[in-house]
């Protein structure tokens, strides 16, 4: 029993340490990973639009590129100046009552424009 433990032990230990920093999935088990740059920072990220119709809850941040914010239907969008979105840049976003983070759109100001622009591609 006791070098049974300890088996399974080291299976733990090995596992934990061939964990990537940088993508939380461990190296050498199923199959590889998705680095996914400036998008992993979405919520939903879409090319095409979104939308809710019902009772809704989302946490982190929305984006759609390379269309308007107008895709982005039923949120009740309400917009913020340039210059108040997330990190104080000049770009603008929205945000939402249904949203726990900001809504950004490739037509918004720039620099969000180009942060929407790098996500999607």
């Amino acid at each position: 029993m006791m070098a049974a433990a300890g088996i399974v032990l080291l299976g733990l230990v090995a596992i934990v340490t061939a964990v990537s920093p940088n993508n939380l999935v461990p190296s050498g088990f199923g199959p590889n990973h998705v680095l996914l740059g400036t998008a992993a920072k979405f919520a939903i990220l879409s090319k095409t639009g979104v939308s809710t119709t019902g009772a809704t809850a989302i946490t982190g941040d929305v984006g759609v590129s390379p269309i308007a914010q107008t895709a982005m239907t039923g949120f009740g969008l309400v917009a913020k100046t340039a210059g108040t979105c997330a990190g104080g840049g000049a770009g603008s976003c929205a945000t939402s009552a249904v949203v726990t983070g900001l809504l950004w759109a490739a037509s918004d100001t720039s620099p969000t424009d180009v942060k929407m622009t790098t996500a999607i591609h």
